[in-house]
């Protein structure tokens, strides 16, 4: 048998898109006021993954599919869109705690919309510490502080006087600082230990002023007055991400206004995915599965659950 060695040659071009197209991914949201990323930072068990877009995104699926995520323990959540240029990925649930996280946007070649696609892949790496969650009753004037899964401490507090009513909902701790010049209507103050829950300026702060009707009534400009050693533990504990939902007001929080990803519930965060699929991520990736395929063990539970038991309404 005889064989030749054969050359042969083809011409092809490269495709030169018309507009590249650049992401980055935060865990610490779209707000311009809150310090820019720490990598290897540590976080509280509410936070979200935010990637920010420089072009709007036509082609989403193809976006979530390019998406990677590795976390150290078994992880259930999904993408949201919130707007053409910023998506977000929250758990069904809280993240467990002391889990290691790993983001991989593998944008590179892909196609966001027509003529525009990616030139570069980006990462993230965080972590996420022990379990802080506090719920804010307006109406039993005490705050429950669930540390590790274990009720921690109930807390005498005063919230929003009428008209100045803290909002009710789930958010999340921003940013904090010891002390917080605080102004409005006729004062102006610098309060110690203070843990901002809103854009709008609510806080969870000492206030030695209102100690004597704190666990009694409602007296705060909207803030969430405790007392001063309570503020100071909890200022030391509080890492960004940590939840705190507020119950029992006549006034419903406003959507955008600070960090408020758990206002939505898990039905209507899988619809705003543009596959429709649940992400399920491990230590050794992430695959989009169907929300019907979904084990139904841990759906439904309050966010504020602790490990075991209810954290009961009358906090």
């Amino acid at each position: 048998m005889n064989r030749k060695k054969v050359i042969t040659s083809s011409v092809f071009q490269t495709l030169t898109p018309d507009h590249i197209f650049r992401a980055r991914i935060t865990t610490l949201g779209t707000d311009p006021n809150i310090s820019s990323e720490i990598a290897d930072r540590e976080f509280g068990v509410g936070i979200p993954i935010t990637i920010m877009f420089n072009h709007r995104v036509s082609n989403r699926a193809a976006v979530e599919r390019a998406i990677q995520i590795r976390s150290s323990k078994p992880v259930v959540g999904a993408w949201y869109w919130q707007d053409a240029k910023t998506v977000i990925f929250r758990p069904r649930q809280y993240w467990p705690q002391y889990t290691t996280v790993r983001v991989d946007g593998n944008f590179d070649g892909v196609q966001a919309a027509p003529g525009v696609y990616g030139d570069r892949d980006v990462h993230l790496r965080f972590s996420i510490g022990p379990s802080l969650i506090v719920v804010v009753s307006t109406r039993t004037h005490y705050m429950k502080v669930y540390y590790k899964h274990r009720l921690f401490g109930r807390w005498p507090v005063s919230t929003g006087r009428p008209g100045d009513d803290t909002p009710d909902g789930t958010y999340l701790t921003t940013f904090k600082n010891n002390p917080q010049l605080m102004t409005g209507p006729g004062y102006s103050l610098e309060v110690p230990w203070s843990v901002d829950i809103t854009y709008s300026g609510s806080f969870i702060h000492d206030a030695p002023w209102s100690v004597g009707v704190q666990g009694a009534a409602n007296v705060s400009h909207g803030c969430i007055n405790t007392l001063p050693a309570h503020a100071e533990t909890y200022y030391k504990m509080e890492e960004p991400g940590d939840p705190a939902t507020v119950i029992g007001s006549p006034r419903a929080g406003t959507p955008g206004n600070g960090w408020t990803q758990w206002f939505i519930s898990w039905r209507r965060w899988l619809r705003g995915s543009a596959t429709g699929d649940a992400v399920i991520a491990g230590p050794t990736g992430s695959s989009l599965v169907s929300p019907t395929s979904l084990p139904a063990t841990t759906a439904g539970a309050p966010l504020y659950q602790p490990r075991a038991g209810n954290a009961n309404a009358n906090a």
